[in-house]
């Protein structure tokens, strides 16, 4: 059986190399290192009040899903209800989330000291216990789902003591000199159920209020959790003065221009149109944020060593050149996506200089070295083998045909995405020139590309169908198609150089808020914290 040697990273482990000079053998680590720092706002300034912010999202919102978004409503909404151990601010300082502290004698066994005042929404007090207990029921829906980063990489969560109310301990599977950003991913965000609602219960700065219908969607409200007497019935209002209730409109599917007019204060937007449309607003002001979403080509016949099917002038065990992307072809489907986008051709996108340049006159130095910005320190990518096309048990002849009898090669993207909708059709269509047409316009590269997708000169008609995850999931690790249209988010997803994965385009969202809208803070990963947010004059608002 021929067996294939593929190297693809869509979940990377995303960790703290050693910084330059420092010793070979383990040392003892403690955090957070920059207690005290201030944190890195959007719209800086102060607010007076503390007034509701509407905020209008166009993704549906599924609370099964959470805490690990699906989509960028998702993403904006579960991050303020939950909370990972550690996180990673704007400027790329990793800060105290739920845990206030972490040690590590060997950089093996981390362990977590509990912020004293951590409680779930619901007022209950955070223990070790509940913490190991929401980790081992996400890893058993992750593995239900076929997804095992980050837990591939936790060999084991050792059982609290009894007696112990503020640690909790992580044996990784290889040591870390420093803290590993594993602890940073939505999936290890830490969750209860609730026996009273289909959401669970989180311990981030806010907590699930009232919801109900509204025309074409529905409305979700998000109300303050008030620090205040814990053993009180007090502990819990709606009305703490310096924190705002937050109102989410969602209308799947809406045209965002139309989330304005119906009064959202905030609105996240990737569309070039609504962009344009945003700055002719002037109630409202725009802010770029981080380029924070990455679209690759994978395809199983682009590996240098891939399966051989019948007509491959190759010889078995040949390694084919790397056909590449054409510059000018990476131009055009950045110019006809619908989103804000830019042509990129590595992978420095993830750690290159992709966040705001602020006045700190060193983060933004920072910012600009390769790894992850501010740390001064390169990231290590974790390797993986996903997918594997290493056991293919079907005639390679048929590889990247259509199923279902059409004979054409297909190019997967996943439903809804209407980015990646656009590269993979037109992909599709360059699929069915001829060499000399596509020399012409897009270079000898292109040809050789075509060449390697089509399996036969009489191949079917291609197509790029957009298809649900479960099945685009499965094609892939199989190699069952010709090629993918991969969107990868920051938060959790990344990918390394390598032959069988082409990276296209990068895009980001900007985000639209009413003047007045002042102290939103941003995440690496492009989420919004909102817990600060306010309006800094004390005039009505729609």
């Amino acid at each position: 059986m021929w067996q294939t040697r593929f190297r693809l990273i869509l979940f990377p482990l995303l960790a703290l190399a050693c910084a330059a000079g420092c010793s070979l053998r383990p040392r003892p680590q403690s955090g957070p290192s920059d207690v005290g720092v201030p944190e890195f706002f959007l719209l800086p300034g102060q607010p007076q009040d503390y007034e509701p912010i509407t905020i209008g999202v166009t993704s549906q919102i599924d609370p099964d899903h959470a805490p690990l978004p699906r989509n960028d409503s998702e993403r904006l909404l579960f991050s303020q209800l939950y909370e990972t151990m550690v996180r990673v601010d704007g400027e790329g300082r990793l800060r105290a989330g739920l845990a206030a502290d972490w040690t590590s004698d060997d950089g093996l066994t981390w362990t977590f000291h509990l912020r004293p005042e951590a409680r779930f929404s619901d007022g209950s007090p955070v223990r070790p216990h509940d913490i190991r207990a929401a980790w081992v029921s996400a890893h058993a829906r992750a593995l239900a789902a076929g997804e095992t980063y980050p837990w591939d990489w936790i060999a084991a969560i050792p059982w609290p003591e009894d007696t112990d109310k503020s640690t909790i301990s992580v044996v990784l599977c290889e040591s870390r000199l420093e803290l590993p950003l594993l602890f940073v991913h939505p999936a290890l965000a830490v969750t209860k159920p609730d026996v009273h609602s289909d959401w669970p219960l989180g311990t981030g700065a806010y907590r699930l209020g009232e919801r109900g219908a509204m025309p074409g969607g529905t409305r979700i409200t998000l109300l303050p959790t008030v620090t205040g007497d814990r053993g009180s019935l007090a502990y819990y209002r709606s009305d703490q003065a310096s924190q705002a209730e937050l109102r989410f409109m969602v209308l799947p599917g809406a045209d965002q221009r139309d989330l304005l007019t119906a009064g959202a204060d905030l609105v996240l937007v990737r569309e070039r149109t609504v962009i344009d449309y945003c700055d002719g607003l002037a109630d409202y002001e725009r802010v770029p944020l981080p380029w924070d979403r990455l679209y690759i080509l994978v395809s199983p016949w682009l590996c240098p060593e891939v399966v051989q099917h019948r007509h491959d002038p190759l010889s078995r065990g040949a390694s084919r050149a790397r056909p590449d992307l054409p510059g000018i072809l990476r131009e055009e489907l950045a110019a006809n996506v619908p989103s804000e986008a830019r042509p990129v051709d590595d992978f420095t996108f993830w750690t290159g200089d992709t966040l705001y340049e602020p006045a700190d006159t060193d983060a933004g130095r920072r910012l600009k070295q390769p790894g992850l910005p501010g740390t001064g320190s390169g990231v290590v990518f974790a390797r993986r083998t996903l997918p594997l096309w290493e056991d293919l048990r079907r005639d390679p002849e048929i590889l990247g045909s259509d199923p279902s009898g059409g004979g054409g090669p297909r190019i997967l993207y996943q439903r809804g995405d209407e980015d990646a909708a656009r590269v993979a059709g037109r992909l599709a269509v360059l699929l069915s020139w001829n060499g000399g047409e596509l020399i012409d316009s897009y270079g000898e590269e292109l040809a050789a590309l075509v060449g390697h997708l089509r399996s036969t000169p009489d191949a079917g008609v291609p197509t790029a169908p957009g298809v649900g995850f479960s099945l685009l999931w499965s094609s892939l690790q199989n190699g069952d198609d010709a090629a993918y249209i991969l969107g990868l988010d920051r938060a959790a997803f990344g990918a390394m150089d390598h032959g069988c994965a082409h990276p296209i385009l990068a895009s980001r969202q900007h985000l639209v808020a009413r003047r007045g809208l002042r102290r939103i803070g941003l995440e690496w990963d492009g989420s919004l914290r909102l817990d600060r947010a306010g309006w800094q004059d004390e005039g009505p608002r729609p």
